[in-house]
């Protein structure tokens, strides 16, 4: 057979390493050898040749995998920087729910909790302006009738010491008048006290 006829060694050959194939076969009936060789840093050369493009390659179909990645993801993140904008851009006192439409079906459920913490927090925000809106009413009305019985009192009586004491009690019945007052035109003045439909 040809192919039993192969033999493969190393030899040395003025002083450089060879890879050399013999073939035995016949010839006219004669036996015939034929050597064929070649240095060892060829073949390295070459292996190495080779290792570089394959390198190279696959080196080119990471980069490529690694930029189509990069371009799915920022693709896919885009409606949550949208997302994301929309919540930087709003008011500090806006307490309305976020719009549900353009929302990643991912990040749905997320954006449902922060709009219910948002109708909560505005919810108790507006029970406390409520609360002292009431608060001042309910200051003023006693007050006020406080002021007037000190003026009743104050023209009924004639001693400078009690005159005294009704003027310290009415200067500090018009302090406490002022500040419930304040207390209700800045409760008047809160955001979360008038509604975004409130305003024509």
């Amino acid at each position: 057979d040809a192919a039993e006829g192969f033999r493969y060694r190393d030899v040395t050959y003025k002083q450089l390493t060879l890879r050399v194939v013999s073939y035995r076969t016949q010839v006219s009936g004669a036996p015939v050898i034929v050597s064929v060789g070649e240095t060892v840093h060829r073949r390295d050369h070459g292996v190495h040749r080779l290792d570089t493009v394959i390198g190279l390659s696959d080196g080119i179909q990471l980069l490529l995998v690694l930029g189509l990645c990069l371009l799915g993801i920022t693709v896919a993140l885009r409606p949550i920087n949208r997302l994301r904008e929309r919540i930087v851009h709003r008011s500090p006192q806006s307490l309305q729910p976020l719009p549900l439409e353009s929302v990643p079906s991912e990040v749905h459920p997320l954006v449902q909790s922060l709009n219910t913490l948002l109708l909560t927090v505005r919810d108790a925000a507006q029970a406390q302006q409520h609360f002292l809106t009431n608060a001042a009413h309910q200051l003023r009305t006693p007050l006020t009738g406080l002021k007037a019985q000190l003026e009743v009192l104050a023209t009924e009586t004639r001693d400078e010491a009690q005159q005294d004491r009704i003027a310290r009690l009415q200067d500090s019945g018009d302090r406490r008048t002022h500040t419930a007052n304040q207390r209700l035109a800045l409760a008047r003045a809160e955001p979360s006290a008038h509604p975004p439909g409130d305003f024509v």
